[in-house]
C-alpha cells in the first residue's frame, strides 16, 4: 500500500469513527462522559474547575457534547473543592463552580470532596462553600472533607437535622495544627440510615448518639490527636452495642467512662467485626468491655494500653484469655502494647490462635520464645505454625541463645511448607543490639538470611 492510499484508508476510519460516536444516544453518550469523569481527586491533586477535564472538557469538543453534557445531572454529581487558601479569588471561584454543579446535578446523590489547608485565611469566603453543601446534604451519599477547625460545628450541624437519607460514607479530618476544641460534637448516627463507613480524625470530640436505635454501619474509624475532648469507653461500648454489623471498629479513647455498669450487656456478640484497634492513655482498662466480647470474625487484633508507658508485669490483665477464649477467632494479626499481661496468660492467649501470622509485643522472654519454639517430634503442640512477623517495641530480656533456637526451629526444613504445617519465620523486629553480631555470627541463622529472613534490630 502506497502513502497516499494508507492516509486515505486513515482518514477514512478517523471520519467514521467520528461518525458512528455522533449517532450515539445521548443517554449512550452520557454513560461514556460519566466514566470520564475523575473518580479520585486526592491522587490527581487538583479540583473540579480544572477545564481539561471531565465534565468541564466535554464541553468544549462540540456543541453536541456540550448540550449533552449539561443536560446530564449524573456527570455533575462528583464535586472536588481542592483549595490553596492562599487567594481569596480562588475561594470565590470554588463557589462559583460548587453554585453551578450543584444546579447541574439535579437530584442526583453527591459525592463531595472538600479540602482546605490549616493555613486557609479566608474562612468567610469558605463559609458559602460549606452553606451551599449542607443546603444539599438530603443528597450526600460520599462524603470527604478535610477543613480547618473553626468549621466543625458547621459540618456536623448536617447530622443533627436527621437529613441524611443517602449518605453511605462520611470521612471528616480536622486538618487544624492549633488548639483543639474543649468541646465535644454529638454525631448523631440516626439521622444517617444508610451509612457504611464513618472515619473522624484530628482535633475534635465526637460523642455518637444513636436514640436507642440499631444502625448498620459497617467501618469506624475514630483518632483523635492528643489533647481533644470527649471520648470514653461509654462511647466504644455505645457503638458495639448499637451497630451489630460492625466490620472494622478503630477508637482513641480520651476519657474514663462513668456509667458503663448501667445496663450492660453481659455478653456483646458481633459476629462481623474483623478488624478491632483500641488505643488508650495511661488509667484506662477496657477490661470490663473486653469480658463482654464475642468476636467470632476476628482477624486483626491491635490494643493499645497506656500509651508510651511501659507496662506493670507484676500484675495480670486476664481479660484478653477470657475475650480469646469465648471466641476462638481466625486472628491472624495480634499488636498487643503496654498491655500488662504475665507470661503464663499470654501463652494461652497465644494457644487460641492457632491461625497468627503477625504478633507484636512491648516486649519478650525466653519463656515466650521457648513457647513459640516449634518442635519437629511434635507438631501438634506447636504454637502459631504460621507465624511470620514478630515484634518488640521495647527493649527486651532474653538470650541470643533462646532467639537462634526459635528462629532455627521455624526455617522451612523443619516445619515441611509443602506439607501445610507452616511457614518460615519472615521478620524479627526488635532484637537487643548486645546480641546482634552473636545472632547474624551464628552459621544457621545466616543461611535463613539469604533465603529471606529479616533482622531489623
Amino acid at each position: 500500500m502506497d502513502g497516499a492510499s494508507e492516509n486515505k484508508s486513515i482518514a477514512e476510519l478517523s471520519e467514521k469513527e467520528s461518525t458512528t460516536i455522533q449517532t450515539l444516544a445521548p443517554d449512550i453518550l452520557a454513560e461514556i462522559f460519566m466514566l470520564c469523569v475523575p473518580i479520585d481527586h486526592y491522587r490527581l491533586g487538583n479540583s473540579m474547575r480544572v477545564r481539561t477535564q471531565a465534565p468541564l472538557s466535554l464541553g468544549r469538543v462540540c456543541s453536541r457534547w456540550r448540550s449533552v453534557s449539561i443536560s446530564s445531572p449524573i456527570i455533575w454529581s462528583r464535586l472536588a473543592i481542592v483549595g490553596s487558601g492562599a487567594r481569596e479569588v480562588g475561594c470565590e471561584k470554588d463557589l462559583e463552580a460548587t453554585n453551578l454543579w450543584i444546579s447541574r446535578s439535579g437530584s442526583c446523590p453527591l459525592s463531595i470532596l472538600l479540602h482546605y489547608p490549616p493555613q486557609c485565611s479566608n474562612l468567610s469566603i469558605l463559609s458559602p462553600i460549606i452553606e451551599s453543601l449542607i443546603a444539599q446534604s438530603w443528597r450526600w451519599k460520599d462524603i470527604r472533607i478535610s477543613v480547618p477547625s473553626e468549621l466543625n460545628s458547621l459540618i456536623l450541624a448536617s447530622f443533627c437535622t436527621g437529613q441524611l437519607p443517602q449518605l453511605e460514607n462520611f470521612d471528616f479530618t480536622v486538618s487544624d495544627s492549633g488548639q483543639p476544641g474543649k468541646d465535644s460534637l454529638s454525631l448523631k448516627l440516626s439521622s444517617a440510615p444508610r451509612l457504611q463507613i464513618c472515619r473522624f480524625s484530628g482535633k475534635v470530640g465526637i460523642h455518637t448518639n444513636f436514640d436507642g436505635q440499631i444502625h448498620h454501619v459497617r467501618n469506624v474509624n475514630i483518632m483523635l490527636d492528643v489533647g481533644s475532648a470527649g471520648m470514653s469507653l461509654d462511647d466504644v461500648l455505645n457503638l458495639l452495642t448499637h451497630c451489630p454489623l460492625l466490620e472494622e471498629l478503630t477508637f482513641f479513647v480520651k476519657q474514663c467512662s462513668t456509667s458503663h455498669q448501667q445496663g450492660r450487656p453481659s455478653i456483646i456478640e458481633l459476629s462481623h467485626l474483623r478488624h478491632f484497634s483500641l488505643a488508650l492513655p495511661p488509667g484506662i482498662d477496657p477490661g470490663y468491655l473486653v469480658d463482654t466480647l464475642r468476636l467470632p470474625a476476628l482477624t486483626h487484633l491491635h490494643l493499645y494500653m497506656g500509651i508510651n508507658v511501659v507496662p506493670d508485669y507484676s500484675t495480670d490483665w486476664p481479660h484478653l484469655r477470657t475475650m480469646l477464649a469465648r471466641s476462638l477467632p481466625p486472628l491472624q494479626f495480634l499488636t498487643l502494647s503496654s498491655v500488662p499481661i504475665v507470661e503464663a496468660t499470654l501463652m494461652e492467649c497465644l494457644s487460641y490462635t492457632p491461625l497468627l501470622i503477625s504478633l507484636s509485643l512491648s516486649g519478650c522472654s525466653d519463656s515466650i520464645l521457648e513457647f513459640l519454639t516449634m518442635d519437629e517430634n511434635n507438631p501438634s503442640g506447636d504454637a502459631c505454625p504460621y507465624l511470620e512477623t514478630l515484634k518488640f517495641d521495647r527493649p527486651s530480656h532474653f538470650s541470643s541463645r533462646a532467639m537462634i533456637a526459635m528462629i532455627l526451629s521455624r526455617r522451612p526444613s523443619t516445619n515441611d511448607i509443602e506439607g501445610g504445617n507452616g511457614k518460615m519465620l519472615k521478620y524479627v523486629d526488635g532484637v537487643f543490639s548486645r546480641m546482634d553480631n552473636t545472632i547474624i555470627s551464628h552459621r544457621d541463622i545466616a543461611k535463613c538470611i539469604q533465603n529471606g529472613l529479616k533482622l531489623d534490630f
